[in-house]
């Protein structure tokens, strides 16, 4: 048995047109960065259960980022914080590092975080000798998929809680600057 959502929305459609555009886009803006920080915070959770050594400042690898000029919406992403291969969220091999060094002049940095989100191809030595007999794998990195996880977890939460949040916002507003509706 299917159930259908019916909404009368001319109460609303009152309100923002009474409302001036600056006041529409700060009232988006709310409603989105609030619903937003909600999913970045599931996908912290995520991480923090996931990631083993996990600590504080790999909570900074984990971004939302607001749209609302053309288009409104938020995305969520994992990466690596500030600038430069030493930033949080990145690896740095310690393995052969004098050799790395005289090569690239640095270590190499490896953004892990990235990498566990997404997972790697299976990968191996390039192998020496006749038709590569000396080949060895080096393994792949599993797929931990955060993002993946926190939208099952409270995606459906978000977007549900979209709608509601939109109304209060704008009443709040109205309320605020004496709109009349």
């Amino acid at each position: 048995m299917s159930q259908f959502l019916e909404y009368d929305d001319t109460n609303l459609r009152a309100l923002l047109d009474a409302l001036t555009p600056e006041h529409r886009y700060k009232g988006f803006r709310r409603v989105l960065n609030r619903q937003g920080r909600k999913l970045r915070a599931a996908v912290v959770r995520q991480v923090m259960s996931k990631v083993k050594g996990y600590n504080k400042d790999m909570e900074k690898c984990v971004r939302m980022k607001l749209y609302t000029k053309k288009a409104v919406g938020f995305r969520v992403t994992v990466g690596e914080s500030g600038r430069g291969k030493g930033a949080k969220g990145y690896y740095i091999t310690t393995g052969n590092l004098r050799r790395a060094v005289k090569r690239y002049g640095e270590a190499r940095a490896i953004p892990l975080l990235r990498w566990m989100d997404t997972g790697t191809a299976p990968r191996s030595t390039s192998g020496t000798g006749a038709l590569h007999r000396n080949r060895r794998s080096t393994g792949a990195l599993p797929r931990y998929g955060f993002i993946a996880a926190a939208s099952t977890e409270v995606g459906g939460e978000v977007v549900q809680g979209m709608g509601n949040e939109i109304i209060k916002t704008f009443e709040k507003i109205a309320k605020k600057y004496g709109c009349k509706v």
